[in-house]
């Protein structure tokens, strides 16, 4: 199994203390940079609305003019996901919903 945390170490020893001409620790340098990973450029978008007062009450407004409604459903008209609707309902974010 690969460990490229302990390459790049060892590499990184290798370059600071090994007799190097200038070409080859340099040549090393750019092998090293290639053990990395580039950092997301972008995040993906944030598509739902922040998950305010005023849209805990709207969805627990649906779930008790709608006891049958799904999550989703919920979710779907509030524009959050129903991971937010089942927190919400469930007390995890404020209160629990009652009938």
């Amino acid at each position: 199994m690969s460990d490229i945390p302990e390459a790049r170490k060892r590499l990184d020893d290798v370059i600071l203390f090994a007799d190097l001409d200038d070409a080859t620790r340099a040549e090393l340098r750019a092998i090293r940079d290639l053990l990395g990973r580039a950092r997301p450029v972008t995040k993906t978008p944030v598509t739902s609305v922040k998950l305010t007062p005023s849209v805990k009450d709207e969805i627990l407004r649906l779930k008790r003019a709608n006891p049958d409604m799904s999550e989703q459903r919920i979710a779907t008209l509030v524009n959050t996901n129903a991971g937010r609707v089942s927190e919400t309902l469930s007390g995890k974010r404020g209160a629990r919903w009652r009938l």
